[in-house]
């Protein structure tokens, strides 16, 4: 989801779908290490989203990302841009790109991570880096929240850039010997990731083939998907 204030829905924060689209449940080894966290560590949702957010930022890729907005002369703080919350809908976080109080043109997005639905340390890792190639592409090009193709390009963009359509997440999922797995996992999350927009959702396959090869092709900060 994407939008204007502080609250979970269509018209406001962009949200990124949760990593498994038929379960919420992690692969055995995700749900071993947050079970072994709760027992030895943390035992709320809070403060282990914090716990997984905070190994999150320091992964590569979201280092990179970071790097890639201040680059464009955007300045982000990602220590107060990114928020644990429960988000009562089934995703694992959102994209608020500009909240209540902003003045226009001002450039401070935000970042939520959904800590009702955790998955894992990596996969909060993934949310991120989906949800900064929103923030790069608000930066960049002044992303327009309420059309379908630009929702739908940098939905393309994003799950192509943040690793959650690997070959081994596809493999983790159940989704692999296909020609092309790479590309049609990217179709599927970006169109699930559509289905929280009212306005998009019944036209959302259609758009997404639209613009697809234009947005998948554009790597950006990249040279090449990483």
């Amino acid at each position: 989801m994407t939008g204007g204030d502080d609250s979970l829905k269509r018209s406001q924060p962009h949200s990124h779908p949760a990593a498994s689209t038929s379960s919420q449940s992690p692969p055995p080894h995700q749900g071993a290490s947050r079970y072994a966290i709760r027992l030895f560590g943390p035992k709320d949702d809070h403060s282990i989203c914090k716990l997984y957010t905070e190994k999150a930022k320091k992964t590569p890729r979201v280092r990179e990302l970071v790097g890639a907005i201040a680059d464009l002369g955007c300045t982000i703080d990602i220590d107060t841009m990114v928020e644990c919350r429960q988000c009562n809908i089934a995703a694992t976080g959102g994209f608020i790109a500009n909240h209540q109080g902003l003045k226009e043109g001002e450039y401070r997005p935000r970042i939520v991570v959904c800590e009702d639905n955790l998955l894992g340390s990596h996969y909060v890792a993934q949310t991120l880096a989906h949800e900064l190639v929103h923030a790069y592409d608000q930066c960049r090009a002044k992303v327009n929240w309420q059309s379908c193709y630009h929702y739908a390009c940098t939905e393309i963009r994003a799950s192509t850039l943040s690793g959650e359509c690997d070959f081994i997440e596809e493999f983790d999922r159940g989704n692999f010997g296909m020609r092309a797995q790479h590309q049609e996992c990217v179709r599927r999350r970006a169109e699930l990731s559509m289905q929280v927009a009212e306005s998009c959702k019944d036209r959302a396959k259609e758009i997404i083939e639209k613009v697809f090869k234009r947005c998948y092709q554009d790597t950006a900060p990249y040279d090449k998907i990483p």
